[in-house]
């Protein structure tokens, strides 16, 4: 560690022009005349003396400081500062990160200023509530000819919390007391401890927004109601490039201005200007540049401040800004449209808070519902598209096309909510009445017709599924080629017809064409890919090649957890079925590892009854049975069969079946008759059956 010793220290107050001239004229001695060039003159005289001069809180980007050096090569000169563009003034390689004050430092500047006793349980304490009050990193540019330092007030609210701590509260109160009233204890200017520095934390900041001009203050507010990292001017600049029409002259008119403010340009953006916005935020150490992702960050604690500026509505401002995360994505299959919708979820999430979904535009419902659905929050994703089939019905009428569209995203959502009749119900509405206004070929038809094909197949109805699909198929190639993705699609969902018809060889001619296109077209790690490869997995299974099927499963599930995380309905279905493959190769500890998270989190994510859950019920039951674990088997097997029964029909395949393995645990038990009176019943069904 290096020590300084000074011949004299000179504190200046750089808040201001006139703060600096006074305290610079006060230095001159005795009787000289008091100037700002005597004391400078002075000072650059003093030659033989280590005097350091320091000049604190000069957050005024309009302040020159420069001018106030002294003319010499001696001496030492002290910056404090929030303003990054000072750092320039610091000699050659003679700067360094110093970090925010780490845990240890803060309890113990903590329970310094509330004037506690440092035994076990007040550390503790301590500890939880300088974790609620985050310290961002410090800046500290240091040098024998001038030294400079960023003083952020995060380590002011630590002494802040204990001053108070001190005069008014406790430890054991202060942290609950903390998150009720925070914005009332952050600007409190009463209980400053015995730190010179007199102003609250809220105060420090606020000084700085009244130094900003218009166009930072607004922006400093958007980022107040995005999330607080992963900021990004991609968002702006795709919105001032978009040509999408929102239909609502008003709500257009108050983006355009927003945007108009930030960087749009007639048609056009201008980056210098969105940057020269980012600059004067930065200046005030409001804003942080992450330069690896080429995104913008602020500190939670000024995030939240930040709300409290607010000279407008905010709730009309969110409703904006949630129109513009809409606006900046297109709902094409690309991969990296995938991935940059994937970074706007939690933008999205802190836009709509406290926002009605009545409230919302259709257009930009229509978008957010897909970056719900895509996220695997299903809930959201049909409030959203019910709340726009609604308003289309309502200003456009039943029969018109925008109104179609929304009830057949609707429809897709049950789908995926395992809502099938449902689902079928919608369907063959729009189905027909497209039918009859477009054709039997025209595109938005065919999208129809692959839905309700894919319903007839979740339900067990190949036969009607397969004609559809191949109808569908054929006309795709024929209109849009052989590497649409909407081509694609259509084969990859005549292949698992085929697989479930038990035609394995035809599944599996088509499900690797489609892989290995998607693959090309759209990236190994799309989603659509990503379904390509564990559908491909699911018919090397059948096939009996449970290696190969354990290989694809094993790298599709890695790939899921990475990119959608392991809560995503895609990750719990090819988790589900990796166990199988597991359970299929006599692996049953493994198999059951699996199957118990899945099935948990399956009844978590998707509901107790969503056919996906009561699949990895049944699932389970076969394990607990190979593993010789009768009664649990028998118990599963049971609910299973009871509530496939009520969800999905006494003869839907998936009830059949596990009719069939509950027949199987009652063998195992010796209850021979209840046995055959199970498989005499699912005989009679399959006998029933149209098609299976």
């Amino acid at each position: 560690m290096i020590f300084y010793s000074f011949s004299e220290i000179f504190y200046i107050d750089a808040t201001s022009e006139e703060t600096v001239q006074t305290d610079l004229e006060a230095i001159a001695p005795g009787n000289a005349k008091r100037t700002v060039d005597a004391s400078l003159r002075w000072l650059a005289n003093q030659t033989d003396r280590n005097w350091l001069l320091i000049f604190d809180n000069a957050d005024n980007v309009d302040l020159n400081l420069k001018k106030y050096f002294p003319s010499c090569s001696s001496g030492n000169i002290l910056i404090t500062t929030r303003n990054r563009e000072l750092r320039h003034y610091a000699a050659k390689d003679a700067d360094a990160d110093v970090k925010g004050m780490g845990l240890e430092d803060a309890k113990n500047l903590l329970l310094i200023q509330a004037r506690a006793e440092s035994n076990p349980g007040n550390i503790a304490l301590a500890e939880t509530i300088v974790q609620v009050i985050s310290s961002p990193s410090l800046l500290q540019i240091h040098s024998c000819r001038y030294m400079f330092q960023e003083l952020h007030c995060f380590a002011l609210a630590v002494a802040q919390a204990g001053a108070f701590i001190h005069c008014h509260s406790s430890l054991s109160e202060y942290r609950e007391l903390y998150q009720r009233e925070r914005d009332n204890l952050l600007q409190n200017e009463e209980t400053q401890g015995h730190d010179p520095y007199s102003l609250a934390v809220y105060s420090t900041w606020k000084l700085s927004y009244e130094k900003l001009d218009g166009p930072a203050r607004c922006f400093l507010q958007v980022c107040s109601i995005l999330h607080h990292e992963g900021i990004s001017e991609e968002i702006f600049e795709k919105v001032a490039l978009s040509q999408q029409n929102l239909e609502d002259a008003e709500l257009q008119d108050k983006v355009t201005k927003l945007l108009n403010q930030l960087g749009k340009q007639d048609s056009g953006w201008s980056s210098w200007t969105f940057r020269k916005v980012i600059m004067r935020l930065s200046s005030h150490s409001l804003i942080e540049h992450d330069h690896q992702n080429h995104t913008y960050s602020i500190h939670p604690l000024v995030h939240h401040w930040s709300g409290t500026t607010f000279e407008g509505n905010r709730h009309d401002m969110q409703n904006i800004i949630l129109t513009i995360i809409a606006l900046s994505f297109s709902l094409v299959y690309a991969d990296e449209d995938y991935k940059y919708r994937r970074k706007l979820l939690k933008h999205t999430t802190n836009s709509m808070a406290s926002l009605k979904t009545a409230e919302i535009n259709p257009l930009v419902g229509r978008h957010i519902a897909i970056l719900y659905g895509e996220a695997g929050h299903l809930k959201k994703m049909e409030a959203l598209e019910v709340m726009v089939m609604e308003k289309r019905k309502q200003v456009l009428g039943d029969d018109h096309p925008d109104t179609l569209n929304s009830k057949q995203h609707l429809a897709v959502t049950y789908m995926q909510q395992g809502r099938w009749s449902n689902a079928e119900a919608l369907l063959l509405v729009v189905l027909e009445k497209r039918k009859l206004v477009l054709g039997d070929s025209h595109p938005d038809t065919l999208v129809s017709m692959g839905n309700l094909a894919a319903t007839y197949l979740y339900r067990g109805r190949w036969k009607e599924a397969e004609a559809l699909q191949m109808v569908v198929m054929v006309e795709r190639k024929r209109m849009l080629g052989e590497d649409d993705p909407e081509t694609l699609r259509s084969m990859a969902n005549l292949a698992v017809t085929y697989r479930e018809e038990g035609r394995l060889k035809d599944a599996e001619v088509l499900e690797v064409v489609v892989m290995a296109k998607r693959k090309r077209l759209l990236g190994e790690d799309h989603p659509h890919t990503l379904l390509s490869m564990a559908n491909l997995a699911y018919t090397y299974r059948e096939q009996g090649r449970l290696q190969d099927a354990e290989a694809l499963e094993v790298l599709v599930f890695e790939k899921r957890k990475r990119l959608l995380g392991d809560d995503h309905p895609d990750t719990l279905r090819v988790m589900s079925r990796l166990a199988v493959t597991y359970w299929k190769q006599g692996r049953w500890n493994d198999a059951e590892v699996l199957q118990v998270v899945t099935m948990e989190k399956t009844k978590q994510v998707l509901g107790d009854d969503h056919p996906w859950t009561l699949e990895n019920m049944a699932n389970l039951a076969n394990t607990y049975r190979d593993q010789g674990r009768l009664k649990d088997a028998e118990a599963l097997g049971v609910e299973a069969m009871g509530k496939m029964k009520q969800v999905l029909g006494d003869n839907h395949p998936d009830t059949l079946k596990s009719m069939l393995s509950l027949a199987a645990i009652y063998r195992d038990l010796g209850r021979l008759d209840d046995a055959e009176a199970l498989e005499v019943v699912v005989e009679e069904n399959r006998n029933h059956r149209e098609s299976y």
